[in-house]
This record gives C-alpha cells, structure tokens and sequence, in this order.
C-alpha cells in the first residue's frame, strides 16, 4: 500500500475512528471501481459529475471528505515549506544568499511586502 495512503488512513483513524473510515474506504473501492469500469470504457468522470456523485453522499460522508481534503492541503503546504527551506539553505550553502541579521532581512521584507500594496 501506498505510503501515502497508509498515512492518511492512520490520521482518520484518529480523527473519526475506523469504522468510519472503514465506511469511507467502502464508498473509494466502490467509485474507484465506477471510474475504472468508466475508463475501460473510454470514459471518466468530469469534475460535474464527480461533483453531483459527492452531492449525494450523506452529510456524514461529506464531512469525512471535506476533512480528507483539508488534511491534503495541509500536507500540500507543509511539503512546500520544506520544499522552499531545503532550496533556500541549498541556495545560502552555494554562496547565492548571503547572510544577514534578523533586524535586516525583516526590514528587507517589510519594504517588499510595501512594494506589494
């Protein structure tokens, strides 16, 4: 299994207990099975139709997924941060940043943000 998935499925776990998730899971093997049957045949879903299957879902399971999602996005972010920390000390490492106080780099950024408005 994916670790990715493995992941996810130990963060439900926590937030909504396995047999909700047993119930989501249910639900997945079931679309995922819809899709590949619809690809087999040339087809898949556009995002209407993904969003008219999501439609009736129970409130339940709506929440369960808008939880799975916001979980994505913010594993999505903390993998930019870190993305943009590893380059950036790559960058200062390589000599292309150079260094400077705390008190500079924040007025420095300050002026950037005034440029911005």
């Amino acid at each position: 299994m994916p670790e990715g998935r493995l992941k996810a499925q130990r963060a439900f776990r926590v937030l909504i207990g396995a047999s909700a998730l047993s119930e989501v899971e249910g639900l997945y093997c079931q679309e995922k099975q819809k899709i590949a049957s619809r690809r087999n045949a040339g087809m898949s879903m556009t995002f209407e139709q993904v969003v008219e299957t999501i439609r009736h879902f129970s409130p339940r399971q709506r929440k369960i997924l808008a939880d799975l999602i916001h979980s994505w996005d913010i594993e999505a972010v903390r993998h930019e941060i870190s993305r943009d920390a590893k380059d950036s000390l790559a960058m200062f490492r390589r000599g292309e940043l150079k260094p400077q106080s705390a008190q500079d780099a924040i007025k420095e950024l300050r002026e950037y943000m005034n440029k911005e408005e």
